[in-house]
């Protein structure tokens, strides 16, 4: 039932996800009480969901940023396929779907990953985007923004 409710929901010939609204909202509670040992089967649902109404849109929305932010910060190197799938599906989605989404793991570790698995057109722009190496200034700012946007001013969890 409850996924149901969460997954992507676009009718035939709408411009909407029915479950949106719904999806957002939880979002924002995971993003404040996150709890890596609880929470990641529920997350990495979400992100799914969360890809899929981006790639109707054609633009990559909060919610799905602040996911990719959780995964950056908890997930598995077996998540970065999917972040780049989404990153490399247009135009649209690449300019806003940073690639440091991608580097949980660090930089150097994620771009060996991608060619272990064969990812070549992946490592060589994350290879290309020498900032991915820096990640520190840009995780913390990416941080700040979601607590400002959800109106938390720490993480509890």
């Amino acid at each position: 039932e409850h996924q149901r409710i969460l997954r992507f929901d676009a009718p035939p010939g709408a411009d909407y996800d029915q479950n949106d609204d719904q999806r957002e909202h939880l979002v924002k509670w995971l993003f404040t009480r996150f709890c890596p040992a609880t929470d990641m089967h529920l997350l990495r649902y979400l992100l799914s969901q969360e890809i899929a109404h981006a790639q109707f849109l054609k633009f990559c929305t909060s919610p799905l940023r602040a996911l990719a932010l959780l995964i950056f910060e908890n997930g598995e190197l077996g998540d970065v396929p999917q972040l780049w799938d989404l990153h490399s599906a247009s135009d649209d989605l690449r300019d806003g779907f940073e690639l440091q989404f991608l580097c949980g793991k660090g930089w150097g570790t994620t771009v060996s990953y991608l060619k272990d698995i064969g990812l070549l057109q992946a490592a060589q722009a994350l290879n290309r985007a020498r900032d991915c190496e820096y990640l520190g200034e840009w995780h913390s700012a990416t941080r700040s923004h979601f607590h400002e946007a959800f109106g938390d001013d720490q993480r509890v969890g």
